[in-house]
């Protein structure tokens, strides 16, 4: 089982440094944005990136996941045949691209009046939005080839990159010639087009434009629509939140939440590195028999090193508040602990669901993340016309966590991992209940150091035994019979 670890802390720390670079550029770019932009106009960009998403949830349509499969069950054929699946791919996501840009812009006017409150965004700005997801979407695509070609580190430069060439470009555009939202996306876009053309380049032996490759569209398509209603469940419960602001609220409680969102994703940018370093190493284990052990333990480590980090950020809140954002942001306080939650459900997805999948059952897990989602979509209705962004930071956090219990207890009936429900439980309770007491503290704008310091280390200290304690009662009779030896 050492092995095992070894691997998954250097996978992560490899797949770790892209992914946690590449959004960290964002995360960092938070002080000037936020400077850059009024509440309402970085209210307007998150609405605007969350109906972008939307589009490029139609043409992605689960072919991320086509093409890693496709790749590595034809790599015995060769580059030619692997190259036809990217191909593939590529020209579907290039076709399904242009149409879905020219419906979308035919629904701007419905746009601005249900989403922007009758607010005359120009089609022009809704072109940059559209095609900065579109081109994303297909650079991310060879970006990913590369990683499947073990080619790290051209993934990792490719991949922060991206991101820090679009936001250069966007604050040259924003800063030097006033182009204000517009500039915002129309960087987003640049960076995009132009490190795309550099990644197809570098993996340009995988692909095929010399014909159109019809025939291989229904079994990419055969693998990839199923998925689907994952990724639509998947986006209602990531986006949900954001589409009730916007329509019952307005766009400063929009901005507040984006700020409060660009907080929480410190967890989930080691949650994303911990997810692409563990997957491949939880089949692989499994599939030699060695895999309940390792399962149960990575279980175990992952829920309170994950649940350790989000009573860490919440604690430490108000400082990055104070230092990266101007005081008009202090509402977001009180939302980055309760938001840090679904980080940590997404993180143990993988963990909780193993069962599932060895069971070849997967259709149960896009089942449970529908249910949720309408659930998801119950409580937003509820909770955002009484609590604004609290009530949708709360809905999103239970949705989070229903859908862990249940992927957790069906994986279990399916295939026995023997979990330690109990211990699972303890550090649950503990984690809200903390953050429940140090919420309703930000709200009452109690910030007091000494408090929330005593409580977090308290909290973290019962965490740890409550998680940990047969491996500290294992430890310690180690200890105890070494001292005994040794006088012996």
């Amino acid at each position: 089982m050492t092995v095992y670890f070894t691997r998954l802390k250097k996978d992560t720390l490899i797949y770790g440094i892209g992914t946690v670079a590449g959004n960290a550029v964002g995360f960092f770019l938070l002080p000037i944005y936020t400077r850059l932009f009024s509440p309402i106009e970085y209210g307007a960009i998150e609405m605007l990136a969350v109906l972008g998403n939307m589009i490029g949830l139609m043409i992605s349509m689960g072919l991320d996941s086509a093409q890693s499969y496709y790749f590595m069950k034809t790599k015995k054929e060769g580059i030619e045949k692997q190259a036809e699946i990217i191909s593939s791919i590529f020209q579907w996501r290039i076709i399904t691209s242009i149409i879905a840009l020219f419906l979308a812009l035919f629904l701007v006017p419905i746009f601005n009046k249900h989403l922007f409150n009758n607010t005359n965004h120009s089609v022009l700005l809704y072109a940059a939005v559209f095609s900065s997801i579109i081109f994303g979407q297909i650079t991310t695509q060879a970006i990913d080839v590369l990683r499947l070609i073990f080619r790290p580190w051209p993934f990792i430069i490719m991949t922060i990159s991206k991101v820090s060439l679009g936001a250069l470009t966007a604050i040259t555009l924003i800063y030097i010639f006033d182009m204000g939202i517009l500039g915002y996306f129309l960087g987003a876009m640049t960076g995009a087009l132009l490190i795309g053309i550099i990644s197809w380049w570098n993996i340009r032996p995988y692909l095929n434009i010399n014909k159109l490759h019809i025939n291989i569209w229904p079994i990419i398509l055969k693998f990839g629509l199923p998925l689907v209603p994952v990724s639509f469940g998947m986006y209602v419960i990531t986006s949900a939140d954001r589409w009730f602001l916007a329509k019952l609220t307005d766009e400063h409680q929009l901005a507040i939440y984006a700020v409060a969102a660009k907080l929480s994703l410190i967890i989930l940018l080691v949650v994303k590195a911990f997810r692409m370093a563990w997957w491949p190493i939880a089949l692989d284990a499994m599939h030699k028999g060695e895999g309940n052990d390792l399962v149960r333990m990575i279980a175990k480590v992952y829920l309170v090193g994950a649940t350790t980090m989000l009573i860490i950020l919440t604690a430490l809140t108000p400082i990055l508040i104070f230092i990266l954002v101007p005081d008009t942001y202090n509402e977001a306080i009180p939302l980055v602990g309760i938001m840090s939650w679904y980080g940590l459900g997404y993180g143990f997805a993988l963990i909780s669901s193993i069962g599932i999948w060895m069971a070849e059952k997967t259709y149960l897990s896009g089942i449970v993340v529908i249910i949720v989602a309408l659930l998801n979509v119950i409580f937003n209705s509820m909770l955002v016309p009484k609590y604004g962004a609290i009530g949708a930071a709360i809905s999103t956090a239970i949705s989070a966590i229903i859908w862990q219990i249940c992927i957790l207890l069906i994986s279990e009936k399916l295939w026995k991992i023997n979990y330690p429900i109990k211990q699972f439980g303890g550090i649950l309770v503990i984690g809200l209940i903390y953050t429940s007491i140090v919420t309703t503290l930000y709200i009452d704008n109690n910030y007091s150091y000494q408090y929330i310091t005593s409580i977090s280390v308290i909290s973290i200290i019962l965490i740890i035994l409550v998680g940990l304690n047969s491996e500290i009662r294992n430890y310690l009779k180690k200890s105890k019979m070494n001292k005994t030896n040794y006088f012996i």
